[in-house]
Protein backbone atom coordinates (compact mmCIF):
# COMPACT_ATOMS: atom_id res chain seq x y z
CA UNK A 1 0.00 0.00 0.00
CA UNK A 2 1.09 3.42 -0.66
CA UNK A 3 0.45 6.92 0.93
CA UNK A 4 0.61 10.62 -0.51
CA UNK A 5 3.76 11.27 -1.35
CA UNK A 6 5.32 7.73 -0.49
CA UNK A 7 5.67 4.68 -1.91
CA UNK A 8 6.51 1.29 -1.03
CA UNK A 9 10.05 0.07 -1.42
CA UNK A 10 8.91 -3.12 -3.37
CA UNK A 11 7.51 -0.94 -6.03
CA UNK A 12 10.90 -0.31 -7.57
CA UNK A 13 12.60 -3.23 -5.97
CA UNK A 14 10.13 -5.90 -5.77
CA UNK A 15 12.35 -9.24 -6.00
CA UNK A 16 15.45 -6.84 -2.83
CA UNK A 17 12.37 -6.07 -1.27
CA UNK A 18 11.07 -9.98 -1.92
CA UNK A 19 14.76 -10.54 0.28
CA UNK A 20 15.51 -7.71 2.50
CA UNK A 21 12.16 -6.82 3.97
CA UNK A 22 12.68 -7.53 7.39
CA UNK A 23 10.23 -10.18 9.36
CA UNK A 24 9.70 -11.20 12.96
CA UNK A 25 8.51 -14.45 13.74
CA UNK A 26 7.24 -14.46 17.51
CA UNK A 27 6.24 -18.27 18.68
CA UNK A 28 4.50 -16.57 21.41
CA UNK A 29 2.48 -13.63 22.82
CA UNK A 30 5.22 -10.77 23.47
CA UNK A 31 3.45 -7.67 25.50
CA UNK A 32 -0.13 -8.31 24.71
CA UNK A 33 1.10 -9.14 20.35
CA UNK A 34 -0.52 -12.60 19.48
CA UNK A 35 2.21 -15.12 18.31
CA UNK A 36 2.66 -14.51 14.48
CA UNK A 37 5.04 -13.50 12.01
CA UNK A 38 5.45 -10.02 11.29
CA UNK A 39 6.36 -7.86 8.78
CA UNK A 40 7.81 -4.35 8.42
CA UNK A 41 7.31 -3.41 4.92
CA UNK A 42 9.16 -0.11 3.59
CA UNK A 43 7.64 3.22 2.17
CA UNK A 44 9.98 5.74 1.35
CA UNK A 45 9.21 9.75 0.16
CA UNK A 46 8.88 10.19 -3.79
CA UNK A 47 9.79 13.88 -3.53
CA UNK A 48 13.05 13.73 -5.40
CA UNK A 49 14.28 17.13 -4.13
CA UNK A 50 13.45 15.93 -0.69
CA UNK A 51 16.61 14.51 1.71
CA UNK A 52 14.39 13.36 4.66
CA UNK A 53 16.44 9.94 5.57
CA UNK A 54 13.58 8.58 7.32
CA UNK A 55 11.44 5.31 6.43
CA UNK A 56 7.87 4.62 6.84
CA UNK A 57 7.36 1.47 8.18
CA UNK A 58 4.03 -0.52 7.49
CA UNK A 59 3.58 -3.51 9.93
CA UNK A 60 1.47 -6.55 8.60
CA UNK A 61 0.71 -10.20 9.98
CA UNK A 62 0.98 -13.40 7.63
CA UNK A 63 -1.95 -14.19 8.81
CA UNK A 64 -4.11 -10.63 7.80
CA UNK A 65 -1.21 -9.22 5.16
CA UNK A 66 -3.80 -6.82 3.71
CA UNK A 67 -4.41 -5.08 7.41
CA UNK A 68 -2.18 -2.73 8.38
CA UNK A 69 -1.36 -3.08 12.17
CA UNK A 70 0.60 0.27 12.25
CA UNK A 71 3.23 2.55 11.03
CA UNK A 72 5.98 3.21 12.29
CA UNK A 73 7.79 6.51 11.80
CA UNK A 74 12.33 5.89 11.62
CA UNK A 75 14.96 7.94 11.13
CA UNK A 76 18.32 6.98 11.63
CA UNK A 77 20.32 10.41 11.76
CA UNK A 78 21.09 12.10 14.45
CA UNK A 79 18.51 14.31 16.19
CA UNK A 80 20.09 17.19 14.95
CA UNK A 81 19.70 16.28 11.74
CA UNK A 82 15.79 16.08 11.62
CA UNK A 83 15.44 19.40 14.12
CA UNK A 84 17.31 20.84 11.12
CA UNK A 85 15.14 19.41 9.10
CA UNK A 86 11.31 20.06 10.55
CA UNK A 87 12.75 23.84 11.45
CA UNK A 88 13.78 23.85 14.75
CA UNK A 89 11.35 20.86 16.09
CA UNK A 90 13.32 18.64 18.33
CA UNK A 91 11.21 17.02 20.34
CA UNK A 92 9.43 15.88 16.92
CA UNK A 93 13.17 15.01 15.91
CA UNK A 94 13.50 12.87 18.69
CA UNK A 95 10.35 10.80 18.58
CA UNK A 96 11.56 10.03 14.53
CA UNK A 97 14.90 9.23 15.55
CA UNK A 98 13.80 6.84 18.61
CA UNK A 99 10.66 5.54 16.42
CA UNK A 100 7.34 7.03 16.55
CA UNK A 101 3.72 5.76 15.97
CA UNK A 102 2.97 8.10 12.94
CA UNK A 103 -0.24 10.11 14.05
CA UNK A 104 -1.63 10.37 10.50
CA UNK A 105 -1.57 6.93 9.03
CA UNK A 106 -3.72 3.54 9.86
CA UNK A 107 -2.70 2.24 13.34
CA UNK A 108 -4.31 -1.00 15.21
CA UNK A 109 -4.69 -1.36 18.83
CA UNK A 110 -1.94 -3.68 18.51
CA UNK A 111 0.47 -0.60 16.95
CA UNK A 112 1.63 0.26 20.35
CA UNK A 113 2.89 -3.15 21.22
CA UNK A 114 4.62 -3.75 17.90
CA UNK A 115 6.65 0.20 18.69
CA UNK A 116 8.06 -1.91 21.25
CA UNK A 117 8.88 -4.43 19.69
CA UNK A 118 10.35 -2.55 16.62
CA UNK A 119 12.18 -0.47 19.16
CA UNK A 120 13.41 -3.49 21.72
CA UNK A 121 14.28 -5.65 18.69
CA UNK A 122 14.05 -5.13 15.54
CA UNK A 123 16.63 -1.41 15.73
CA UNK A 124 18.77 -3.83 18.36
CA UNK A 125 20.64 -5.40 14.75
CA UNK A 126 23.02 -2.04 13.21
CA UNK A 127 23.13 -4.60 9.61
CA UNK A 128 19.49 -3.63 9.53
CA UNK A 129 19.44 0.20 10.40
CA UNK A 130 22.47 0.16 7.58
CA UNK A 131 20.15 -1.85 5.67
CA UNK A 132 17.30 0.94 5.64
CA UNK A 133 19.57 3.40 4.86
CA UNK A 134 21.05 1.75 1.79
CA UNK A 135 17.19 0.87 0.57
CA UNK A 136 16.90 4.55 1.12
CA UNK A 137 19.27 5.63 -1.42
CA UNK A 138 18.65 3.31 -4.03
CA UNK A 139 15.22 4.31 -3.57
CA UNK A 140 16.26 7.91 -3.99
CA UNK A 141 18.32 7.97 -6.67
CA UNK A 142 15.58 5.79 -8.62
CA UNK A 143 13.31 8.65 -7.83
CA UNK A 144 15.61 10.97 -9.35
CA UNK A 145 16.33 9.55 -12.20
CA UNK A 146 12.59 8.72 -12.76
CA UNK A 147 12.22 12.15 -12.78
CA UNK A 148 14.75 13.55 -15.52
CA UNK A 149 14.11 10.44 -17.69
CA UNK A 150 10.62 8.72 -18.10
CA UNK A 151 11.59 5.00 -17.25
CA UNK A 152 10.38 2.07 -19.88
CA UNK A 153 7.30 0.48 -18.33
CA UNK A 154 8.36 -3.07 -17.71
CA UNK A 155 5.45 -5.65 -16.77
CA UNK A 156 6.09 -7.86 -13.67
CA UNK A 157 7.51 -11.18 -14.46
CA UNK A 158 5.19 -13.67 -13.46
CA UNK A 159 7.67 -15.63 -11.96
CA UNK A 160 9.27 -13.05 -9.77
CA UNK A 161 9.32 -14.35 -6.01
CA UNK A 162 6.89 -13.46 -3.33
CA UNK A 163 7.75 -14.33 -0.02
CA UNK A 164 6.33 -13.24 2.74
CA UNK A 165 5.83 -10.03 3.21
CA UNK A 166 5.44 -8.97 -0.18
CA UNK A 167 3.89 -5.20 -0.56
CA UNK A 168 0.88 -6.04 -3.04
CA UNK A 169 1.74 -3.17 -5.17
CA UNK A 170 5.24 -4.57 -5.86
CA UNK A 171 4.15 -5.90 -8.83
CA UNK A 172 3.56 -2.13 -10.88
CA UNK A 173 5.88 -0.66 -13.26
CA UNK A 174 7.53 2.50 -11.42
CA UNK A 175 5.23 5.09 -11.50
CA UNK A 176 5.36 8.99 -12.40
CA UNK A 177 6.68 11.40 -10.34
CA UNK A 178 3.63 12.49 -7.45
CA UNK A 179 1.38 15.87 -8.41
CA UNK A 180 3.01 18.31 -6.02
CA UNK A 181 -0.52 20.28 -6.32
CA UNK A 182 -2.23 17.07 -5.60
CA UNK A 183 -0.24 16.41 -2.50
CA UNK A 184 -0.32 19.94 -1.20
CA UNK A 185 -4.30 19.84 -1.56
CA UNK A 186 -4.07 16.37 0.33
CA UNK A 187 -2.35 18.31 3.33
CA UNK A 188 -4.56 21.24 3.45
CA UNK A 189 -7.35 19.07 3.37
CA UNK A 190 -5.99 17.04 6.15
CA UNK A 191 -5.07 20.64 8.26
CA UNK A 192 -8.92 20.76 8.02
CA UNK A 193 -9.59 17.73 9.23
CA UNK A 194 -7.27 18.15 12.36
CA UNK A 195 -7.99 22.09 12.48
CA UNK A 196 -8.82 23.61 16.40
CA UNK A 197 -9.47 26.61 18.02
CA UNK A 198 -6.54 28.76 20.38
CA UNK A 199 -7.43 31.41 22.28
CA UNK A 200 -10.50 33.53 23.24
CA UNK A 201 -12.23 36.35 21.57
CA UNK A 202 -10.64 38.32 18.91
CA UNK A 203 -7.18 37.22 19.39
CA UNK A 204 -8.22 33.52 18.97
CA UNK A 205 -6.45 31.25 15.89
CA UNK A 206 -7.64 28.41 14.04
CA UNK A 207 -4.36 25.79 14.46
CA UNK A 208 -3.48 22.34 12.92
CA UNK A 209 -1.22 19.72 13.87
CA UNK A 210 1.56 19.58 11.60
CA UNK A 211 2.16 16.25 11.39
CA UNK A 212 2.68 16.19 7.67
CA UNK A 213 4.77 16.47 4.94
CA UNK A 214 7.33 19.46 5.58
CA UNK A 215 7.75 20.52 2.11
CA UNK A 216 4.08 20.59 1.66
CA UNK A 217 3.82 22.67 4.83
CA UNK A 218 6.67 25.24 3.17
CA UNK A 219 4.98 25.29 -0.39
CA UNK A 220 1.03 26.22 1.97
CA UNK A 221 3.08 28.81 3.52
CA UNK A 222 4.62 30.41 0.84
CA UNK A 223 1.27 30.47 -0.77
CA UNK A 224 0.06 32.40 2.21
CA UNK A 225 -2.21 29.66 3.46
CA UNK A 226 -0.92 28.68 6.19
CA UNK A 227 1.13 30.47 9.09
CA UNK A 228 5.44 29.60 8.84
CA UNK A 229 5.91 25.52 9.76
CA UNK A 230 9.54 26.79 11.04
CA UNK A 231 8.13 28.20 14.74
CA UNK A 232 8.43 25.57 17.29
CA UNK A 233 5.61 24.73 18.01
CA UNK A 234 3.43 21.37 17.18
CA UNK A 235 0.78 23.13 15.55
CA UNK A 236 0.69 25.43 12.55
CA UNK A 237 -1.84 28.62 11.64
CA UNK A 238 -4.62 28.24 8.78
CA UNK A 239 -5.20 31.95 7.60
CA UNK A 240 -8.42 33.13 6.53
CA UNK A 241 -7.69 32.02 2.67
CA UNK A 242 -6.08 28.99 4.29
CA UNK A 243 -9.25 28.00 5.86
CA UNK A 244 -11.65 28.31 3.39
CA UNK A 245 -9.77 26.46 0.89
CA UNK A 246 -9.05 24.00 3.33
CA UNK A 247 -12.46 23.42 4.07
CA UNK A 248 -12.91 23.05 0.23
CA UNK A 249 -10.68 20.98 -0.10
CA UNK A 250 -11.48 18.50 2.65
CA UNK A 251 -15.28 18.25 1.01
CA UNK A 252 -14.00 17.08 -2.21
CA UNK A 253 -11.52 14.65 -1.38
CA UNK A 254 -13.57 13.41 1.62
CA UNK A 255 -16.87 14.02 1.42
CA UNK A 256 -19.95 11.69 0.63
Amino acid sequence: MSLPGMSAFGVRFPELAARETRSILSLQPRDGLPAGNYGFLELYCEDPDCDCRRVLLQVRSADDPDRILATINYGWESVEFYTQWIHGDRETAAEIRSAALDPINPQSELAPALLRLFREVVLQDPAYIERLARHYRMFKDATRRSAKVPLPTIPPRSDAPSPFPADPSSTSSTPPAPSLQKIDDAVLALLHLTRFRDGQGHSAVIRAWKHQDWNALDRLHERGLIGDPRIKTKSVVLTEEGQELARELFQKLFGP
